[in-house]
């Protein structure tokens, strides 16, 4: 019997590894340290370095769902929340590290507020300074703002990432990153999960823009912290990563934006030399 697979369980934490085996191995072994109560959940997206075997054999009190194909981020993640039994789904990134129990402090802001639907943590990188984790629904303008935030951000800027986080801490936001977010699982549900046709990228945003339209609020939660070690978890070739995000990119406006922005977004793509 994997461990805590009871259907009492409160949340249950899914992880999607690709190629990944020791940051995954640090992301669950800091959840058995700080967070022994959820259940752990490691979807392996067909990973080809043999991740799957040193996981089985490194972790064999988990869960571990193997699959046959790499079907992108999205995909592995609805399959790990079919096998979850937690009522609240805690989606973190590989290449995450937990310092407390923040799964049952964010489970706790959704226990107290029925209205909230997903929350997320406050995420810093190694050497504890503020990573931007939330933003705007995508849009021309709106990704202009988030850009130019997150450059400031990245130049370790301390003092705008404390007013970002002052001024969004416990407010309702458009979106909070896939790296670390915790959903209803019945909201998850109802909402269709995420939508497979993004590989990568923007299906967070595109989740959270459909859990608002059924009613529900984010929460972005910055009293509790993940530690995000940002872009150790892609093996990827570069050139691949970036063709990715801008099919996703093209594909979110396609869907949820005017035919006239996603016109502007590919005469943009075509002048940088970034047309698919």
């Amino acid at each position: 019997m994997t461990r805590n697979s009871t259907k009492e369980t409160l949340t249950s934490i899914i992880i999607v590894n690709y190629n990944g085996s020791s940051l995954t191995r640090d992301a669950v072994l800091s959840i058995l340290r700080h967070a022994p109560s959820s259940e752990i959940i490691v979807v392996d997206n067909c990973s080809t370095d043999g991740s799957l075997g040193v996981l089985r054999k490194e972790l064999s009190s988990i869960k571990i769902l193997p699959m046959v194909m790499n079907r992108g981020f999205g995909y592995g993640c609805n399959r790990g929340a079919e096998a979850a039994t937690g009522k609240y789904l805690f989606f973190l990134n590989n290449d995450t590290l937990l310092s407390e129990d923040t799964p049952a402090i964010l489970a706790s802001v959704l226990e107290k507020n029925p209205t909230v639907a997903a929350c997320g943590p406050k995420l810093l990188n190694a050497d504890g300074t503020f990573q931007l984790s939330f933003g705007f629904d995508p849009s021309i303008v709106n990704e202009w703002k988030v850009r130019r935030m997150q450059r400031r951000v990245r130049n370790r800027d301390q003092q705008y990432g404390l007013l970002l986080e002052k001024r969004f801490a416990n407010k309702k936001v458009d979106w909070l990153t896939g790296a670390a977010l915790m959903l209803r699982k019945d909201v998850f549900e109802k909402a269709n999960g995420f939508e497979e046709m993004f590989f990568m990228y923007f299906e967070d945003a595109d989740l959270c823009r459909r859990i608002r339209v059924l009613g529900f609020e984010i929460r972005y939660v910055p009293q509790t912290s993940v530690i995000h070690l940002l872009g150790r978890a892609s093996n990827s070739d570069q050139s691949k990563v970036s063709v990715e995000y801008r099919k996703s990119q093209l594909y979110y406006y396609g869907k949820h934006t005017s035919i006239i922005s996603t016109q502007l977004l590919r005469l943009y793509l075509h002048h940088k030399g970034l047309e698919l």
